[in-house]
């Protein structure tokens, strides 16, 4: 188990007389903070990149080697001694265990009621920077990352209220732990702009499409599973087509315009019928037609 113990060093000593033994201990210092932190033996000491305290815990966590990572503000807000129920939390089954205060505040109160109406997030605390996870579900908290110098979203103090967020979105199980941190200022400004940039990030972002599934039939038909439709009735015949007999060799694939074309030339030729005894010889081919007005 580690413990990441983010952003400043005011209450470091206090936190550290009271820790419980763990296996590592990562302090995080500032960028522009003193060599001469005084850490205990084993613990580590990790420089953040940028500023900001999501950008110290960031840090803190890829630096971390344990299979859980307790995360611990160094304000003194975190008490070291509840440790222990948040690692239980996550040996009953969570996924990520995170600090409860009992009275939040008015400030805290906005910020849970935009995660709610926003993301669907109910919880009864935004995080006050005591939190504990497994190591493998880092990735799914969607940490700020640790390269770069620009800043990005999740460097500063909304962290905490994105962490909240994004634990939930990405399918965590999350298990609120009751605290006895006394309640403090939410970053508001900063929490409310966060919350409102990641919900506008992940409307523009398309949901993944669905995985293909791809069925391969192998062998033969099981008897068992296969019957024989029966058969109704007697072959089908197509209706008769009311249109001429002349139409059977048209080639269809000329449309109506050439259908159109035989209706007009069979409307404009004449009425002829063959008058018995006219002509010459009797072949098939020297007899002449003529005209006659149809028979009333």
């Amino acid at each position: 188990m580690s413990v990441v113990i983010r952003a400043g060093t005011v209450a470091l000593p206090v936190l550290l007389a009271g820790m419980p033994p763990v296996d590592e201990i990562v302090v995080v210092v500032g960028r522009r903070d003193g060599t001469g932190t005084v850490v205990p033996p084993g613990a580590r000491v990790v420089r953040q990149t940028r500023a900001g305290a999501g950008n110290a815990l960031a840090c803190g966590v890829a630096a971390a080697t344990g299979d859980i990572v307790v995360t611990l503000a160094a304000d003194g807000s975190c008490d070291p001694a509840e440790l222990p129920r948040y690692v239980q939390a996550l040996c009953d089954g969570s996924d990520v265990a995170q600090g409860a205060r009992q009275r939040p505040t008015l400030g805290a109160r906005i910020v849970l009621w935009m995660m709610a109406a926003l993301f669907g997030a109910r919880r009864t605390d935004p995080g006050f920077g005591y939190r504990a996870f497994w190591r493998d579900a880092a990735g799914m908290l969607e940490l700020p990352r640790v390269s770069g110098v620009d800043a990005v979203r999740g460097d500063g103090a909304e962290i905490d209220a994105l962490l909240t967020v994004r634990a939930g979105l990405n399918g965590l199980s999350v298990t609120e732990v009751p605290s006895a941190a006394a309640a403090r200022p939410v970053p508001l400004v900063e929490a409310v702009g966060a919350l409102l940039g990641e919900w506008h990030t992940r409307r523009r972002v398309a949901p993944p499409a669905p995985a293909e599934s791809i069925v391969v039939l192998t062998g033969k038909a099981d008897p068992e599973q296969t019957r024989v439709l029966p058969r109704i009735g007697t072959d089908a015949v197509l209706p008769r087509t009311s249109r001429p007999a002349a139409y059977a060799g048209v080639d269809r694939r000329q449309g109506p315009r050439r259908l159109r074309a035989l209706e007009k030339e069979q409307a404009t030729r004449p009425r002829l019928r063959v008058i018995n005894g006219e002509g010459g010889g009797t072949g098939p081919r020297t007899g002449t037609l003529r005209s006659v007005p149809p028979a009333i």
